[in-house]
């Protein structure tokens, strides 16, 4: 998977922060320096950068984000030339897993009490404003859930779909399935 340019700037950011504590604020003069834009499309590329770099995939983690505050690249980083660290990070692994699923720290309760409702309500809509982790929450409702009844289940990420004819192609592709384009939904 590629990642635009202003990912890749917002990725560098992250990374020559050495593990700091970026705010919004200082990512959107760095990325968009001459540039107003609105805080959201901050989040889109973060989200577009995450997904590129597998982050949530097998536990690993590279991009956390500190609710109000910013965010910092956690993984370790290799500079070519570089002395090796005296000793390497630990990886961020989860308190107390459940058997197959993730951990998500600070979210249990919620998360607890969706999974309850969910075969009461059937359908439901997790809302609140940007960076809460409404889809870590919704996602992990989903994990659970069908593990429990022994399912697969697949997130399809529609925050980078611009176009509405390109909603059939980007589920496609995220179900393995063939076509792509404005030509899967045929």
């Amino acid at each position: 998977m590629t990642i635009g340019s202003r990912a890749l700037d917002i990725l560098l950011a992250l990374i020559d922060a050495d593990g700091d504590l970026l705010s919004k604020d200082q990512l959107l003069a760095r990325v968009w320096a001459d540039v107003v834009v609105d805080e959201s499309t901050l989040r889109v590329h973060i989200a577009g950068l995450r997904k590129a770099l597998g982050d949530g995939r097998d536990g690993a983690r590279y991009v956390l984000n500190e609710q109000g505050r910013g965010y910092r690249f956690v993984a370790p980083v290799e500079r070519p030339g570089a002395a090796p660290a005296i000793s390497p990070p630990t990886p961020i692994a989860p308190a107390r897993p459940r058997a197959g699923a993730r951990r998500i720290v600070g979210r249990d309760a919620i998360v607890d009490s969706l999974v309850q409702l969910l075969p009461e309500r059937g359908f439901m809509t997790v809302i609140g404003p940007g960076g809460i982790s409404k889809t870590t929450v919704a996602t992990a409702v989903a994990e659970r859930v069908a593990l429990a009844q022994g399912l697969p289940w697949v997130f399809v990420d529609l925050a980078p779909v611009a176009q509405s004819e390109l909603v059939a192609g980007t589920a496609a592709a995220a179900l393995d399935l063939p076509g792509s384009g404005r030509d899967a939904l045929a």
